[in-house]
C-alpha cells in the first residue's frame, strides 16, 4: 500500500509540474533585457526583467538631455493558462492597467509576431511585438479609430 501511495504522489507531482504554464512556453523570454529606440530627439528605453517564470515586469522611459521621463509600467503574466500583457501608461486611462490577452495561434518562433488583443479598449486594440534574428524588435500598436485603422510602429535595438 505504501508503494501505491508513493507512486500516486509521484504521478500527481509530475502532472502538476508538467501542466504549469510559464511565459517561456510562449517564447516570451525574448522580451527580457534592455531595448533602445532612438526617435528624432532623446532616447526611449524599454526594460524587461523576470520576477518568476510566469511574471515579467517591464518599464519604459524617455531620456532627453538630463531629464528622464517615465512612460509606462508593464506586467506580462500568466492568467487562466495564457499570457496577458498589462500596461499602465502615464497620462492615459487615469494610469489604470489595461489587460491585453495573448492571441492564440500567433507563432512562438524567432522572426514572428507575438500579439496581444483587447477589442474593447479604445486605442490600441492590438499590441504586436516582432522579434527579429538580428537583435531588433518591431513593436506596433494598432486599432480602429472612427472606422479607420490607426497604428504606430517603434523600431528597437537590444542593448543589454
Amino acid at each position: 500500500m505504501k508503494y501505491v501511495i508513493a507512486i500516486f504522489c509521484i504521478v500527481v507531482m509530475i502532472t502538476i509540474s508538467g501542466s504549469s504554464q510559464t511565459l517561456e512556453n510562449y517564447d516570451c523570454k525574448q522580451f527580457l533585457g534592455k531595448w533602445e529606440l532612438k526617435p528624432k530627439e532623446g532616447v526611449i528605453i524599454e526594460e524587461w526583467r523576470e520576477s518568476t517564470p510566469s511574471i515579467y515586469f517591464g518599464s519604459s522611459y524617455e531620456i532627453k538631455g538630463s531629464d528622464t521621463i517615465h512612460l509606462e509600467t508593464i506586467r506580462l503574466v500568466i492568467i487562466d493558462g495564457g499570457p496577458v500583457y498589462i500596461p499602465a501608461v502615464n497620462n492615459q486611462n487615469e494610469e489604470k492597467e489595461v489587460l491585453f490577452y495573448f492571441k492564440k495561434g500567433t507563432s512562438h518562433v524567432k522572426n514572428s509576431n507575438i500579439v496581444f488583443e483587447n477589442a474593447k479598449h479604445d486605442y490600441p486594440q492590438r499590441i504586436i511585438y516582432q522579434f527579429k534574428e538580428d537583435g531588433t524588435l518591431l513593436a506596433r500598436i494598432e486599432g480602429m479609430v472612427k472606422g479607420k485603422l490607426k497604428y504606430s510602429e517603434f523600431n528597437y535595438k537590444k542593448i543589454e
